[in-house]
């Protein structure tokens, strides 16, 4: 049992480090780059290593030259370390933000009363909210993502073109606009929508929200 116990506190200890190299791999390819030329600088200036291996001429033992060499690259090499650990730092903690925003964002959807959609250009359905869902006879966002609301949504298919028109003419907004729109068993709903264009980064018109 005390074996079992040691085994797994070693492979613990094992991921942890290797989780932390994940991390923090550029400080250890920095460090690795700086144990290596120091390496390069002792054995070039130290060992003469170029005219045991090479045949080039002998030069005189330089310590003070080669132990400046390993010092500069020491300096450089922290240095780099500070700075690339600071950079991590910040990226991690923008991510910490982010993940932290996404789900305030998540909680505040999925729990908003009311419907929020989102459709692409196609009106195709891209993004409902849960309570949007249980609106229209769904038990699930995921029971009626990806389908074409003007088939699947509207009472009438071509009131969607008539939506579309009435949304370019008021320059992508509109504002207690009643729709007649139909459940998941065919039955009508009407509904006051409010809803604009939403765009891409280029500034195109990605779709209706």
């Amino acid at each position: 049992m005390k074996l079992k116990l040691k085994s797994a506190v070693k492979i613990l200890k094992s991921q942890k480090w290797i989780e932390r190299i994940k991390e923090n791999k550029e400080v250890f390819v920095v460090a690795g780059m700086v144990i290596f030329f120091s390496i390069i600088v002792y054995l070039s200036e130290v060992l003469d290593i170029p005219h045991y291996f090479f045949g080039f001429p002998r030069t005189p033992v330089n310590r003070g030259e080669a132990l400046f060499l390993i010092i500069l690259i020491i300096l450089i090499g922290s240095t780099t370390i500070i700075i690339i650990k600071r950079i991590i730092g910040e990226r991690r903690k923008y991510l910490d933000i982010l993940r932290e925003s996404e789900e305030k964002f998540r909680s505040l959807f999925e729990n908003m009363p009311g419907a929020y959609y989102r459709t692409d250009k196609d009106g195709n359905l891209i993004m409902i909210n849960p309570e949007g869902a249980k609106l229209f006879g769904y038990n699930s966002p995921e029971d009626i993502l990806g389908k074409n609301i003007s088939h699947h949504l509207y009472f009438a298919s071509e009131d969607r073109k008539k939506y579309l028109e009435e949304l370019e003419k008021n320059n992508g907004n509109l504002r207690d606009f009643e729709l007649i729109l139909k459940k998941k068993d065919g039955s009508p709903l009407i509904i006051s929508d409010t809803s604009h264009y939403y765009y891409d980064e280029k500034g195109n018109i990605a779709g209706v929200e």
